[in-house]
């Protein structure tokens, strides 16, 4: 078994636990982390769901992190190892850095020394590969986007950390 596995409790398990009627014997999920142990055991960390759980609260139950030996376990769908790691959004500091130099200012310094104290600033969008800047009140956090369409504009100021 590896990271990414979607596993079940072990039928043996459940019936030498006693866990042959109730949620248990239903819940499935993908391992999310293997632990060694001595010899050849192993602990998985496994992100159990409730999409296969019965009763009539089954359905709204949040996903329960369990871990069990893998002897336990019972490889239902083989996975593709672990999930890739999501793009790292850009930095404040980069966005801040653009806004400045788009604004026509060399550095960042000036840039909040001019905004400061106003009550419309300029803002850039937070989307990667998109640097659309526009006219915003200092607190904006979910302005507008003329060129994505979607609510990641920003201000300055509060790129920077002053509101």
């Amino acid at each position: 078994m590896e990271i990414g596995d979607t596993v079940e409790f072990s039928s043996q398990w459940c019936r030498n636990t006693g866990q042959l009627t109730g949620d248990i014997p239903f819940m499935q999920g993908p391992i999310v982390d293997l632990q060694p142990m001595s010899g050849e055991k192993k602990v998985a960390t496994i992100d159990f769901n409730w999409l296969n759980a019965h009763g009539p609260d089954a359905h709204i139950k949040p996903p329960q992190r369990m871990k069990a030996l893998t002897s336990n376990l019972h490889l239902v769908k083989k996975g593709s190892g672990p999930p890739p790691a999501p793009p790292a959004p850009p930095s404040k500091v980069s966005k801040l850095k653009t806004l400045a130099t788009s604004e026509g200012y060399e550095g960042t310094l000036e840039f909040l020394e001019e905004f400061a104290m106003d009550c419309i600033v300029p803002g850039i969008c937070m989307n990667e590969g998109c640097d659309y800047t526009g006219s915003n009140e200092p607190d904006c956090g979910q302005g507008w986007c003329e060129m994505c369409h979607t609510n990641t504009v920003r201000s300055g100021l509060l790129l920077a950390g002053i509101i």
